[in-house]
């Protein structure tokens, strides 16, 4: 059995598989390995459906797609992630506002976060930090200015960035 877990749902999806390795009762254990070694993790748990093998002497892997919700992702641990047949993760909403110039109408992706619960881990917010800020270095033409907002309850969190883009400032020049 192929078991997947989603850390990412919406306009833009990221999931995780591996090979279920145990199963008793309500609990899988997958993988024989950490995923991200994140500890305590909420995410939907998916089976996979295996659609091509790519093999190759130095690293063989599997393409895979999610084939449907069987519980929630609850531990990331050293030697295994477990998933919990009987619960249903709750996911983070994130709504992401880009707006790739001035002159261009502002885009809105929405998408779900699974839920980091390990107090000595990373706030989820940096890892949707990292994944779209990559992605906007690639859609930018030009110099880009990014802010993010985080709206928690007690709190606002605010960061910004500004990627140079070496080919925008040559085709300026050569204008």
């Amino acid at each position: 059995m192929l078991l997947g877990f989603e850390l990412i749902r919406g306009d833009l999806n990221a999931v995780g598989m591996g090979t279920a390795t145990y199963v008793e009762g309500d609990r899988i254990l997958a993988f024989g390995h950490p995923a991200f070694g994140a500890g305590q993790l909420e995410a939907p748990a998916v089976l996979g459906e295996v659609h091509a093998i790519m093999s190759s002497m130095q690293r063989s892997f599997k393409m895979a797609t999610s084939a449907g919700e069987i519980g929630a992702l609850i531990g990331d641990w050293q030697s295994c992630v477990v998933a919990d047949t009987k619960r249903q993760a709750r996911m983070i909403p994130v709504t992401i506002a880009v707006q790739p110039s001035r002159s261009r109408p502002q885009r809105t992706l929405r998408r779900r976060s699974a839920r980091q619960r390990s107090p000595h881990r990373p706030a989820d917010p940096v890892r949707h930090r990292r994944i779209d800020y990559r992605r906007l270095r690639f859609l930018a033409r030009h110099n880009t200015r990014v802010g993010l907002t985080i709206e928690l309850a007690d709190r606002t969190i605010q960061i910004s960035d500004t990627f140079f883009n070496p080919s925008a400032a040559s085709t300026i020049r050569n204008r």
